[in-house]
């Protein structure tokens, strides 16, 4: 699968936690959060 957000966050990393989910690690604090909470909700999808 793609990360679309990869396009916008060029320097973000990602960490897989044992249960599957993945948490995107960004530089910038605010937009961290932003993306933390997309990454739930996509994650509570799936």
């Amino acid at each position: 699968m793609v990360d679309a957000l990869s396009r916008f966050a060029p320097n973000e990393r990602h960490e897989t936690l044992p249960n599957g989910a993945r948490l995107h690690i960004l530089p910038r604090p605010d937009f961290h959060q932003f993306v933390g909470m997309v990454t739930v909700a996509v994650s509570m999808l799936n």
